[in-house]
C-alpha cells in the first residue's frame, strides 16, 4: 500500500474526477432516456433501437480505435501538436466517411439477416452521425493528450445534456425511434463543436508525417477492433441464435446499466495514457511506474461496487425501467462483473501501450473473438440471454487476469496479493448487504450508499489504507466535516 498518495497520482485523479462526472451524466441522463423509451416504444421497438445503436455504435467506436489511442501517446510526446493535429482530423473524417459509407450499404442485408423489419432505415438514418463522431473523437484524444482535461469534461458534458434534450424533444413529438436516432446525431455535433472551442486544429495545412503514428496505430486498431466486436457479440449472438425482440430489449436495459465501471475507465483511460506518455517521454521511468501500480490497485479495490450493483440488480431494473423489465435483472448480475474486468483491461492496455507494447495487446485481444463465438454457439441455446451474458463475462475476466499477469511480467508491477483479498471480502460484505435488505423504490437510493460506504468501512478495517492515505483524504474534507477535539 502506499504511505501517502503521490502528486501524479493526485494529479490523476484531479483530472479525471472531472472527466468522469461529466461521463457520469451520462447515468442520470441515460436512465432518464431509458425509461421515457421504454415506456414510450415497448419491448419490441426498444429492443430495434437498442440493436441498431449497437451496431452502429460498434461501427463508430471502432473508427475511433484506428487513431485512438496512439493519438494520445503521440500529441503527449510532441512540443507542437498543430502538425500531428492536422493529420488527425483529416484522417478521422476519411475513416468516418468511409465508414458511414459501409454501414449504409450493410444495412439492408443485414435487415434480412437478422429478420427485424424496420432495421435497414434507422441504420442508414445512424450512419450520418459516424463522421461527426470521429472527427468529435479526434478532437478528444488530442484534449487528452495536451493535458486539457477541463476542455475533455466540457464536451463530454455537452453531448449527454444535448442527447437527453434532444431525445424529450423528438420523442415527445412523435418521431419515436427515428426521434432517438437525430437526437443522438445532435448530440454528437454539439460535442464538436465545443471541442473546438478549446481546441482548433486546421483540416487543411502542413502535417506531420503519419508512418510512425501508423505503425503503432493499426495493431492497437485491431486489438480495439476485436475488443468492440467481443463486447458487442452477445446481443448479436442472442438475436442471430433464437432470441426474441422482448428478450434483446431485455438484454439491452442490461447492458445500459452495467455501464459504470466503462464509464469509469472512459474518464481516467485517456487521462492516464496522456499522464503516463509525459512521464515517459522525460524520463521519470520510476513516477510513471508508480503511477500505473497506483492506478491498477484502486482497479482492484472498485470491485465492491459491482457486487453492490449485483446484489441490488432487481430493484434497479424494476425502479428503472418498470415491471415489464424485471428479466433484465438476471443479466445485470453477470454482465456488472464482466463490465468491472474490462475496466481492467483499459488500464493494462494502457500501460503497454504506454512502454510500447502495442503488438502485445493486440495478441492478447485476437483469441477474444473466437473463443466468445465458441461459447455463445453452445451457451445461448441452451441458456438463452443468461448464457451470453456468463460468456462475456467470462471472457472478459479471464483476459484481465491474463493482462495483470502480462503487465507483471513486463514492467514488473502489480496489487499486492492482500488488496485482492481485501477487496473480495469486502465486495462479499457489501454484496451480500445488498442483497438482503429489500428496498422498496426510491429507498434504493439510500441503499446503493450506505454499502458502499460498508464496503470502504472494510478496507479500512482490514488495514488496505495506510495512515498518509486516510491523512490526504481527511486534508480534502472541509474542516466543519472533520471531527474536532476539545
Amino acid at each position: 500500500m502506499s504511505p501517502r498518495p503521490t502528486p501524479l497520482i493526485r494529479s490523476l485523479l484531479s483530472g479525471s474526477s472531472w472527466v468522469f462526472l461529466a461521463e457520469a451524466l451520462a447515468v442520470p441522463t441515460g436512465l432518464i432516456t431509458a425509461g421515457l423509451l421504454t415506456r414510450k416504444l415497448g419491448t419490441s421497438e426498444y429492443g430495434l433501437l437498442t440493436l441498431t445503436a449497437t451496431i452502429v455504435g460498434w461501427v463508430e467506436w471502432s473508427v475511433a480505435s484506428v487513431l485512438g489511442r496512439a493519438s494520445i501517446k503521440f500529441v503527449s510526446e510532441t512540443s507542437d501538436w498543430r502538425p500531428v493535429g492536422t493529420a488527425l482530423v483529416r484522417w478521422h473524417l476519411i475513416l468516418g466517411i468511409v465508414a458511414a459509407v459501409a454501414v449504409l450499404l450493410a444495412a439492408a442485408p443485414l435487415e434480412v439477416i437478422l429478420d427485424e423489419p424496420g432495421l435497414a432505415p434507422l441504420m442508414q438514418l445512424m450512419a450520418i452521425g459516424i463522421p461527426i463522431f470521429s472527427v468529435a473523437q479526434a478532437h478528444r484524444n488530442m484534449l487528452a493528450g495536451k493535458g486539457d482535461f477541463n476542455g475533455r469534461a466540457a464536451s463530454v458534458a455537452g453531448r449527454w445534456l444535448v442527447r437527453l434534450g434532444l431525445i424529450l424533444l423528438f420523442v415527445e413529438a412523435g418521431l419515436r425511434t427515428s426521434g432517438a436516432a437525430l437526437a443522438v446525431i445532435g448530440a454528437m455535433l454539439a460535442e464538436l463543436l465545443i471541442c473546438r472551442c478549446y481546441i482548433c486544429p486546421a483540416f487543411i495545412g502542413p502535417c506531420a508525417p503519419m508512418q510512425k503514428l501508423w505503425a503503432f496505430a493499426v495493431p492497437l486498431f485491431l486489438a480495439g477492433l476485436s475488443f468492440r466486436v467481443f463486447e458487442k457479440l452477445d446481443l448479436l449472438a442472442l438475436k442471430t441464435l433464437g432470441g426474441t425482440s422482448e428478450q434483446a430489449g431485455w438484454y439491452g436495459a442490461a447492458q445500459n446499466l452495467a455501464l459504470l465501471p466503462s464509464l469509469i475507465s472512459m474518464s481516467f483511460g485517456p487521462v492516464f495514457l496522456g499522464m503516463l506518455g509525459r512521464e515517459l517521454s522525460q524520463g521519470n521511468v520510476d513516477g510513471a511506474r508508480g503511477l500505473a501500480r497506483d492506478t491498477l490497485r484502486a482497479v482492484v479495490l472498485m470491485l465492491p461496487l459491482p457486487a453492490i450493483i449485483a446484489g441490488s440488480s432487481l430493484e434497479i431494473t424494476r425502479l428503472i425501467f418498470g415491471p415489464a423489465f424485471a428479466p433484465a435483472a438476471s443479466n445485470l448480475s453477470i454482465l456488472i462483473f464482466g463490465s468491472s474486468a474490462i475496466m481492467s483491461i483499459a488500464v493494462t492496455s494502457c500501460i503497454l501501450t504506454a512502454v510500447g507494447r502495442a503488438g502485445l495487446v493486440l495478441k492478447l485481444t485476437l483469441p477474444l473473438v473466437p473463443a466468445a463465438v465458441v461459447g455463445h454457439y453452445f451457451a445461448v441455446p441452451a441458456f438463452g440471454p443468461s448464457g451470453a451474458a456468463i460468456v462475456t463475462t467470462a471472457g472478459a475476466s479471464i483476459a484481465a487476469l491474463v493482462q495483470l499477469i502480462v503487465v507483471q511480467l513486463y514492467w514488473g508491477i502489480l496489487p499486492a496479493p492482500a488488496t485482492f483479498v481485501r477487496a473480495v471480502l469486502s465486495a462479499v460484505l457489501a454484496g451480500t448487504f445488498a442483497a438482503f435488505l429489500p428496498t422498496p423504490g426510491a429507498l434504493l437510493f439510500l441503499k446503493l450508499p450506505a454499502a458502499c460506504l460498508i464496503a470502504l468501512i472494510a478496507l479500512y478495517a482490514f488495514g488496505e489504507f495506510a495512515s498518509g492515505e486516510v491523512a490526504a483524504v481527511r486534508a480534502m474534507l472541509p474542516r466543519r466535516l472533520m471531527p474536532t477535539r476539545h
